[in-house]
C-alpha cells in the first residue's frame, strides 16, 4: 500500500501574527549579518593598515607619500598607547610596542563584539 503526501491545502495554516514575526526576525537577522560583514572588513583594513604601519617603522623604511599617509591614518589609533608603552631599539629595528597593543586590542574587540552579533543572531 502506497501513502501519498497530505495535499498543501489540507496542512494547517500558520497565522499572519506567526508569519509577520518570522519575516521581522529574518529581516533584522539579515540586517545584524550585514553588520557583522562590514565589522569584518573594517577590522581586516585597520590589521593591515596598522601592521604596514609597524613595518615601515621597524624597518626604518620612508617611501615619501605613503609612508606619510600611512602615518596619519594610523596616527589617532595608535595616539592613546604612546604614552603607556615604550618603543625598543633592538639591533637596528624598531619594535613599536604600541601598534602591537592596538593591533591586539582592536582585534580582540572586534572578535568579540562579532561573537555577540552572531549570538543575537542565533538565537
Amino acid at each position: 500500500m502506497i501513502t501519498t503526501p497530505i495535499p498543501r491545502y489540507l496542512l494547517p495554516r500558520t497565522s499572519k501574527a506567526r508569519r509577520a514575526r518570522s519575516r521581522i526576525g529574518a529581516f533584522f537577522a539579515a540586517i545584524i549579518g550585514f553588520i557583522n560583514a562590514l565589522l569584518a572588513l573594517a577590522l581586516i583594513l585597520t590589521l593591515l593598515l596598522l601592521f604596514a604601519r609597524f613595518m615601515l617603522n621597524c624597518a626604518h623604511i620612508t617611501l615619501g607619500q605613503y609612508s606619510y599617509w600611512l602615518t596619519l591614518l594610523s596616527e589617532p589609533l595608535v595616539h592613546p598607547f604612546e604614552k603607556y608603552l615604550p618603543t625598543f631599539m633592538i639591533a637596528h629595528y624598531t619594535i613599536d610596542l604600541p601598534t602591537l597593543a592596538v593591533m591586539l586590542v582592536y582585534l580582540t574587540g572586534a572578535l568579540l563584539v562579532r561573537k555577540f552579533l552572531k549570538m543575537l543572531v542565533r538565537s
